[in-house]
């Protein structure tokens, strides 16, 4: 039996190894991985092991071949890992986000949050209905973009590059926090103000 996994919704480097899998010691028999292995250009690999491939030259066809652009662009990505500082940078990274993140959870205990996440993917999870949509709107007007995840989309989703600098992630994870607190106190003054239909 053959063990396929598709790397290309993780993107490599941001759960902090270069692919996603690496931490939970799987070994796999084929990798798919795209997108960021372009460096946002269209490019597509599969890598596998070398006794599986039975391919003749020009068997292989696909969308993206010969994208000579995107051949450049990825071997630019690929320098990044030449030596283990960008591995170590997204944990560093990581763990500020958990750590901030957790703080906002416990600074606001009526809203139930949950944070989850590892390396540079994050989220915010608000079971209150709505209220994570009213945060990311919040956020908008205060000049950040952060998307929404869940079924309900009651998570904040944070994936920042995994090239930003501490400051301006502290800075954004710092506007989370103000949106939070200034909706809550929206909400508190309608509940104890007259409440006008």
């Amino acid at each position: 039996m053959l063990l396929i996994v598709d790397d290309i919704q993780v993107g490599n480097g941001r759960s902090g190894d270069f692919f996603s899998f690496e931490e939970a010691g799987i070994k796999p028999d084929i990798i798919t991985l795209s997108k960021a292995i372009g460096g946002g250009l269209p490019l597509a690999m599969v890598l596998m092991r070398p006794d599986l491939d039975q391919w003749k030259p020009g068997e292989h066809t696909g969308t993206f071949r010969g994208n000579n652009l995107a051949f450049v662009a990825s071997t630019q990505c690929l320098d990044y890992w030449e030596t283990n500082d960008l591995s170590e940078s997204v944990k560093y990274k990581s763990a500020i986000m958990k750590e901030e993140l957790e703080k906002i959870a416990a600074k606001y205990p009526e809203l139930e949050a949950k944070v989850r996440g590892r390396g540079m993917i994050y989220g915010l999870e608000i079971p209150e209905l709505n209220f994570a949509e009213q945060v990311s709107k919040k956020c908008f007007e205060d000049g950040m973009v952060i998307e929404l995840a869940g079924a309900e989309d009651q998570v904040l989703k944070l994936l920042p590059p995994l090239i930003i600098d501490e400051a301006l992630l502290r800075s954004g994870i710092s506007k989370i926090d103000n949106a939070i607190g200034e909706l809550i106190a929206e909400k508190e003054e309608k509940i104890s103000g007259e409440f006008v239909l």
